[in-house]
């Protein structure tokens, strides 16, 4: 799925800048460039934390119900201080 929405992504902007570059009637082209790329880098930071955030959680759900021992999921869901930037 993340591999899509970033498909998507890059797909978005090759198109904006693509455009950009080739249209002649742009005003303040740079502007433009700086923006688009800005918002790119952006959206690209949100999405791989977004997913980085999710396998976190996976692993220590799977841990927790593998081993059965429980004290380190509720830790990491009521104390962690990396969830709790994340969120």
């Amino acid at each position: 799925m993340l591999t899509r929405i970033l498909g998507f992504y890059v797909l978005l902007f090759s198109l904006s800048t693509y455009f950009l570059y080739r249209g002649e009637t742009v005003f303040n082209r740079k502007l433009h460039f700086f923006w688009t790329i800005t918002v790119f880098f952006i959206s690209t930071f949100g999405a791989l934390i977004n997913a980085s955030s999710g396998i976190q959680d996976a692993v220590v759900i799977y841990t927790a119900m593998r081993t059965q021992d429980f004290n380190p999921f509720f830790a990491f869901v009521t104390q962690n201080e990396m969830q709790t930037v994340i969120t």
